[in-house]
């Protein structure tokens, strides 16, 4: 597949593009919702949240190791993506929500590729819908 704007770059890593509703972007609503004593159901919208899905089936071993270095570090994330919505990318912060638990594959050229990378990614920051 060839795009032609990388779809997801993370902290300077840059994945490859992948398809079959293996990749999302969409904004999610920030909301919560209190039942009143009467029984009336009081929802509070406080904006929308970006929310990156990503997974892959097979990915080397050393952007492996970058990928897993910056996910589980627990720190801000600077995340070039391609949002539903646009078919520009967008610049944000966020930190990775899920982590991926990549599993050996094989040795190929006497280096393990991994397997079954998938994570998510929710923006640090309420974004304008």
């Amino acid at each position: 597949m060839w795009l032609e704007n990388q779809m997801l770059v993370i902290n300077g890593i840059e994945l490859p593009a992948v398809s079959r509703d293996r990749y999302s972007a969409p904004l999610v609503a920030l909301e919560s919702s209190k039942e009143a004593i009467d029984g009336t159901v009081i929802r509070e919208h406080r904006g929308w949240r970006r929310q990156i899905n990503y997974e892959i089936d097979y990915l080397g071993n050393e952007k492996t190791r970058q990928l897993l270095a910056a996910l589980r570090s627990g720190r801000e994330l600077v995340v070039q993506f391609l949002p539903d919505d646009d078919d520009y990318p967008q610049t944000m912060s966020f930190f990775c929500t899920r982590y991926p638990q990549p599993r050996a594959a094989f040795a190929k050229g006497g280096v393990l590729l991994w397997h079954n990378i998938s994570f998510t990614l929710e923006s640090v920051k309420v974004v304008n819908a």
